[in-house]
């Protein structure tokens, strides 16, 4: 839930600095099916909505009653207007200069993040490999670019960053308890990938 707020706060700032009204209306757990589906659709002159998740579970199925020309984040899935949501469009964008010729595997493949970023990449072009629990993790060691959407702190190591990985790419955003947030990538693994790329010496 610390996760979610934080990433509400983010998403305020950006859409603000960018100059939208936004209105962050923060819902009580007790709130009613009614009203919650009013909040998505009942006024005409909101242009857009996202719901944060986690959402009460009893909740989430009326997300889905959501205006799909109001849906900007990619919450309704094929009916959304939108390929995926923000976040798996920016990495996206970020992967495919280095995906050419490239194996790609994304690891958290089947979460809201990962889905979409394999959704973007495949109309790309690109077919990644898809990693998710229950998977051998240790794949992604082979693969040459690697996204992360996991949001499960530390959890890829030096076994699956290496050295050779042309971009990695840490979606994970698990806050701590002493305030600072933890990516799905444990430090020492990019501390050994720079070791790494410092003692095969500059490319010629």
């Amino acid at each position: 839930m610390e996760a979610s707020r934080i990433s509400a706060e983010q998403k305020v700032r950006a859409f603000s600095h960018l100059g939208f009204a936004v209105d962050h209306v923060v819902l009580p757990d007790t709130v009613s099916a009614a009203e919650f589906a009013d909040r998505c659709n009942a006024d005409p002159a909101t242009r857009a909505v996202i719901v944060q998740f986690p959402p009460p579970a009893r909740l989430v199925p009326l997300v889905q009653r959501l205006d799909p020309a109001k849906d900007i984040d990619g919450l309704l899935g094929r009916r959304s207007l939108q390929r995926a949501c923000a976040t798996a469009d920016g990495i996206s964008r970020i992967v495919a200069p280095f995906a050419e010729g490239a194996g790609v595997a994304v690891v958290g493949a089947r979460g809201f993040v990962g889905s979409g970023v394999m959704r973007l990449l495949a109309d790309r072009g690109i077919t990644p490999l898809p990693l998710d629990q229950g998977d051998d993790l240790r794949r992604a060691a082979d693969a040459d670019v690697v996204v992360s959407t996991a949001g499960s702190a530390h959890l890829l190591t030096s076994q699956h960053i290496r050295p050779h990985h042309r971009v990695v790419v840490d979606s994970g955003f698990s806050p701590r308890a002493d305030g600072t947030v933890a990516g799905d990538i444990h430090p020492a693994s990019t501390q050994a990938q720079t070791d790494g790329k410092r003692r095969r010496g500059p490319a010629r």
